[in-house]
């Protein structure tokens, strides 16, 4: 798979459980928030939107940010992670420019 074919679709009923499955590398758990966390935090939260980051058809990582702008003038990414698997093959970076086209709009 290449990192060009990088795309952002809404976490849903259909792909909640693919999403829960994803994991870091085992040193970085500490580090970022279950994906299951994060999904209850987004409920909370109606500016943000969980989005599954997608390499063609396969789920290779989460990211959940607002689509608002906050009163700072920036908008923010909550959470952010690539399952390790996928790490290091350039899809948390093609991801992040999705996210930025994405506010663009």
């Amino acid at each position: 798979m290449h990192p060009a074919s990088v795309s952002l679709k809404l976490i849903t009923k259909e792909n909640e459980v693919e999403c829960i499955a994803l994991r870091p590398r085992e040193d970085q758990v500490k580090l970022v928030a279950s994906n299951l966390d994060s999904l209850l935090h987004a409920v909370k939260e109606v500016t943000s939107k969980p989005y599954g980051i997608y390499a063609n058809d396969l789920m290779v990582g989460f990211i959940l940010f607002d689509n608002e702008i906050y009163s700072d003038g920036y908008y923010w990414i909550l959470r952010f992670m690539i399952d390790e698997k996928y790490q290091g093959k350039g899809y948390g970076k093609c991801a992040i420019k999705e996210v930025i086209h994405k506010l663009k709009k």
